[in-house]
C-alpha cells in the first residue's frame, strides 16, 4: 500500500463520529450506499436466497458494512464511561436514553439514519497515527478484473473479486465462489465490480465520484438518495421505515466536460466549446 503518514490526530474521527463520541458527523451515509452491503454469503439484500430480513437489517451482513457504517446500537467507545456503548440512531431518542438524544434522527444528528466509520478509531479516545492510503492492493485487484471482464473474459475477473471478499470476511458457500453466480456473464460481472468498488472503496479518495464520471453514469447521483427513519416499539423492537432526502441531486451530461474558458476561444476562433455551455 502506498499511503501518506500524518502525525497523531483524531481526524477522521472529528468528521465522521456522531456527537456523543466528539465527531462532528460532516458524513452521513445514505441507506442506498448501506444497501450495497451484501450479506454474509456474498448475495445482494435483493437477491430472496440472500438471507436479508427488512426487519432486522444489519444482521449477518458483509463485514465491511459494519466497518464502513456506524448504525442503530452499534458499539462505540464512550467517553464518560470508559467504556464500549451502543450508538443510539433512531427517532425520538430521548425519553429511552436522554444522555444519547444528541446521536437521533433529526437535523442536529443524524438525517439518513447513520454515521461514517471507516478508518476510524472507535475504540479509545486518543489521538492515531494513520497513514492516508493513495493507493492499495484490493484498487489493484479491482482494476485487473474490470479490465479483463470488459476483454469478455469474466471468469478470469472472478478469482480477483474471490480474493477481495475472502479478506472481507464473506464465507465462500459450497461452490466456492463467495456469492457470484455460476456462469455469470460480463454484464452481470460489470454489475457485480461496480458495487464491490463502490463499498470496497468507500470514502477513500473521492473513488466513487470518478468511477461513476467514467463510466458515464453520474446520473445515479442524480436523484433523490433514501434514508433510514427509525422508530423504538414499546417493547424494546424497532420498526425500519425508508424516507427520501430533503435534497435532490441534479446532474446534466454537459458536467462530465468542463467549459473551455471564452479567453481561450477567443485566441484559437475555430476552437468549439465543449457541449452543453
Amino acid at each position: 500500500m502506498f499511503a501518506r503518514h500524518n502525525a497523531p490526530n483524531r481526524a477522521v474521527e472529528g468528521h465522521f463520529l456522531p456527537s456523543s463520541r466528539g465527531g462532528a458527523r460532516y458524513t452521513q451515509p445514505t441507506q442506498n450506499l448501506v444497501d450495497a452491503f451484501p450479506m454474509i454469503n456474498g448475495k445482494p439484500i435483493s437477491d430472496p436466497a440472500s438471507g436479508y430480513d427488512p426487519n432486522n437489517p444489519y444482521v449477518n451482513r458483509d463485514p465491511r458494512f459494519a466497518n464502513t457504517i456506524i448504525y442503530n446500537e452499534s458499539m462505540l467507545w464512550w467517553g464518560n464511561f470508559s467504556s464500549m456503548r451502543p450508538v443510539y440512531t433512531f427517532d425520538n431518542v430521548a425519553p429511552h436514553f436522554p444522555t444519547s438524544a444528541q446521536d437521533q434522527f433529526g437535523a442536529n444528528g443524524t438525517t439518513t439514519g447513520y454515521y461514517g466509520r471507516k478508518m476510524a478509531e472507535v475504540n479509545t479516545s486518543s489521538n492515531t497515527e494513520r497513514g492516508w492510503p493513495l493507493i492499495r492492493y484490493a484498487e489493484i485487484l479491482l482494476n485487473y478484473a474490470e479490465a479483463i471482464n470488459e476483454t469478455g473474459q469474466p471468469e478470469l475477473a472472478v478469482p480477483k473479486l474471490i480474493e477481495i471478499r475472502n479478506r472481507a470476511g464473506i464465507e465462500p458457500g459450497d461452490n466456492g465462489r463467495y456469492g457470484i453466480p455460476v456462469g455469470v456473464t460480463v454484464a452481470q460481472l460489470r454489475e457485480i465490480i461496480h458495487n464491490e468498488r463502490r463499498i470496497e472503496l468507500a470514502f477513500e479518495g473521492g473513488h466513487r465520484y470518478f468511477d461513476l464520471r467514467r463510466w458515464k453514469m453520474m446520473q445515479e447521483g442524480a436523484r433523490q438518495n433514501e434514508v433510514m427513519r427509525i422508530t423504538r416499539n414499546a417493547d424494546g423492537t424497532y420498526t425500519y421505515n425508508r424516507d427520501l432526502s430533503i435534497r435532490v441531486h441534479n446532474f446534466r451530461p454537459a458536467l462530465y466536460l468542463y467549459p473551455i474558458p471564452q479567453s481561450e476561444i477567443n485566441k484559437m476562433p475555430l476552437m468549439v466549446q465543449n457541449p452543453g455551455y
